[in-house]
């Protein structure tokens, strides 16, 4: 694996406290379980990112939009909300799942 491949990896798990977020947004994300950079993209390319709207009290409209715009900033999504990160989630969730097994 090069060293971009174990930049990326470590860049899915960046804690939500580590990200750019104000705090409306990191409790919006904590109040739906998202942990890590990955847990977000995660739900965003599965179900989109309108689905943690959707489906959480606490997470609106204003913090939808403040994320997306932090995550447009970083440049972690693109205009259209893909990531380049993607291609790395199912590995990334594997580890997770061993890490948390052992």
């Amino acid at each position: 694996m090069s060293v971009s491949s174990w930049q990326k990896y470590a860049l899915l798990n960046t804690p939500i406290e580590d990200l750019p977020f104000d705090t409306c947004v990191k409790c919006a994300c904590w109040s739906t379980k998202h942990k890590t950079l990955g847990d977000l993209l995660t739900t965003g390319r599965n179900e989109g990112y309108s689905f943690l709207m959707n489906k959480y009290k606490g997470f609106g409209a204003t913090s939808l939009n403040r994320m997306l715009e932090a995550l447009r900033k970083m440049e972690i999504i693109d205009e259209y909300g893909y990531s380049y990160l993607y291609p790395y989630l199912p590995a990334w969730r594997k580890r997770q799942v061993s890490v948390a097994g052992k």
